[in-house]
């Protein structure tokens, strides 16, 4: 039971490493083409203050640069996490 366990992380650990490295590979080629970059507009809430201590909710567009890939590479965030979460406002 241990050995199958053992052996099931270590192919586990494998087939991530091939997935991040095939997902950097592609990225890196979209990079070199001028691509595998986007630009998401986020929208951030903003509560303003209104009369009778009362606070109104609005909201403000920002542009995020983001990297299409399905991992981070970089210091850019990825795309597909931008658009799910972030836009969400968490």
């Amino acid at each position: 039971m241990r050995r199958r366990l053992s052996l099931a992380l270590k192919y586990a650990i494998v087939v991530g490493l091939v997935v991040y490295l095939l997902d950097w590979v592609v990225y890196a080629v979209r990079r070199a083409d001028g691509g595998g970059m986007a630009t998401v507009v986020v929208r951030e809430p903003l509560a303003k203050p209104l009369k009778g201590q009362k606070k109104g909710a609005a909201s403000i567009g920002k542009k995020v640069r983001c990297a299409e890939a399905l991992f981070p590479h970089g210091v850019l965030p990825v795309c597909w996490w931008v658009r799910r979460y972030e836009a969400q406002g968490k």
